[in-house]
C-alpha cells in the first residue's frame, strides 16, 4: 500500500509545466502582442513595433520563447530606460513541445512582459519625431 502512495506522490510532483499550445491562426493573436525572435529582426525593429502599438493600446505584451528570452528582456529594458514605458507585469514559464520524431518532450523557457505607457510617452515620441525631421 505504501508503494502506491509513493507512486501517486511522485506523479503529482512530476506534473509537467504548461503544455505547448496548439498553433494559433494569426487572427487569434492579440493585437497588442509582440512575439520576439532571436534572429529574425534587429532589436530596433521590436522597439519601434512596441512603440507603434503603444500609440493605440495602453498596454503591450512582449513575448519570447527559448533563446529569445534575453532579447525580450533587453527590448523591455531599452523601452523602460528611454522613459517610454513602465513594466506592469512579468511572467515566466516552461513550455513543453514534442520532438517531431520521437515521444520525448523538451522544455523551452518562456517570458511574457507587459509594458504600459508612461505619462510622458506622447511627449517623448513627439520630441523624437521632431529631432528626426530636423536631422533629415
Amino acid at each position: 500500500m505504501a508503494d502506491s502512495t509513493e507512486h501517486v506522490e511522485k506523479e503529482q510532483l512530476a506534473k509537467e509545466p504548461e503544455e505547448a499550445e496548439k498553433p494559433r491562426q494569426s487572427s487569434d493573436r492579440p493585437r497588442n502582442r509582440v512575439q520576439v525572435s532571436k534572429d529574425s529582426h534587429p532589436l530596433n525593429f521590436y522597439v519601434n513595433l512596441a512603440e507603434k502599438l503603444l500609440h493605440d493600446e495602453e498596454e503591450v505584451e512582449l513575448s519570447g520563447l527559448g533563446m529569445a528570452v534575453s532579447t525580450t528582456v533587453t527590448i523591455a529594458g531599452i523601452l523602460k530606460n528611454s522613459g517610454h514605458v513602465e513594466v506592469a507585469k512579468i511572467e515566466t514559464s516552461l513550455v513543453g513541445e514534442k520532438k517531431p520524431r520521437g515521444s520525448k518532450r523538451y522544455w523551452k523557457p518562456k517570458i511574457q512582459i507587459w509594458i504600459k505607457k508612461t505619462e510622458k510617452f506622447v511627449e517623448l515620441i513627439k520630441a523624437e519625431e521632431s529631432l528626426e525631421q530636423v536631422s533629415t
